[in-house]
């Protein structure tokens, strides 16, 4: 059964209030672009905000999406050894 965020501030307010689930059902709508533009770092936050709360779910999301960013991220330079 999904949370209800029907109250006033919904899921940002639940979110911000550290509702655990709420912060991994935020970080999926940005991972998705569900109800609003897909956005990366901001999928990557809410699913570390709530892993940090031992939200298992959370956890995955967040090292299968920081290790896809990092992969993707540009070259900016390279390593002097």
């Amino acid at each position: 059964m999904k949370p209800d965020y029907s109250e006033e501030g919904g899921i940002y307010k639940a979110a911000e209030q550290g509702n655990a689930d709420a912060q991994y059902d935020l970080g999926a709508m940005y991972n998705f672009g569900e109800g609003m533009e897909q956005d990366n770092a901001e999928a990557i936050k809410w699913f570390l905000k709530a892993a940090e709360q031992d939200h298992a779910d959370a956890d995955l999301r967040f090292r299968k999406r920081s290790r896809t960013s990092v992969r993707n991220l540009p070259v900016t330079g390279g390593l002097d050894h």
